[in-house]
């Protein structure tokens, strides 16, 4: 929780009444503000946090010179969703009796609630592809209300748009990138012939023979 809060300043938290695997707990606290616990070429975890839309100096520059022949392809295309609804500030002891008539109705009300929620809406992309406007629920870690409107405004950035993984078989020079390096793709196919930098998110190395698939969100 610790390098979460050092690397975002998001304020998370967590309460554990049993044993848990480390890292799975640590997972759930980083996927809470959109990052993931990653192993780097390293074998050491960091934090990478999916971006879209990235405008700064790309990490690598790739043309077709730099991929086998006619590897490029869409791999995966993610859903659009044009609203997203966090849950954040968990409760972990909702109360459901009133305490025995101790506490005023309206106490009762917010103590047996287990989230809040805040939700971020595009009303042109929920029309445009015939969505429901209230989504099912992401729960998450966060603690506060300002971290959670902004972690939902920033997906629904990223999620309101058609967004595709593009994976390639790259020769050598790829063999060091990390997921969370930034790749700029120019290829004369799939509207790429200008340019576009996105994130690797899955990396599959052949020491071997000198080549690496990876696949870039953009």
């Amino acid at each position: 929780m610790d390098a979460v809060d050092t690397a975002t300043n998001l304020e998370v938290g967590v309460y554990l009444t049993e044993r848990e695997n480390i890292l799975d707990v640590c997972q759930r606290v980083a996927n809470s503000g959109g990052y993931y616990l990653v192993p780097d070429i390293a074998g050491k975890l960091k934090l990478v946090r999916l971006l879209a839309d990235i405008v700064s100096a790309a990490t690598y520059t790739v043309t077709p010179k730099d991929m086998e022949f006619a590897s490029l392809t869409v791999s995966q295309k993610l859903d659009i969703l044009g609203t997203v609804k966090l849950g954040y500030s968990k409760n972990w002891t909702p109360q459901t009796s009133g305490l025995a008539s101790v506490l005023k109705p309206e106490a009762v009300a917010v103590l047996e609630k287990p989230y809040y929620y805040e939700t971020a809406t595009d009303a042109t992309t929920v029309a445009r592809y015939q969505q429901v406007a209230e989504p099912v629920a992401q729960d998450t870690l966060l603690i506060s209300q300002a971290d959670a409107t902004a972690e939902a405004a920033r997906l629904l950035t990223i999620k309101k748009t058609p967004r595709f993984v593009y994976t390639a078989t790259y020769y050598a020079k790829m063999l060091f990138c990390e997921i969370g390096d930034t790749i700029q793709i120019t290829n004369p196919r799939f509207g790429l012939s200008s340019g576009k930098t996105g994130m690797a998110v899955n990396i599959n190395r052949d020491w071997l023979n000198g080549k690496v698939s990876i696949g870039v969100f953009i």
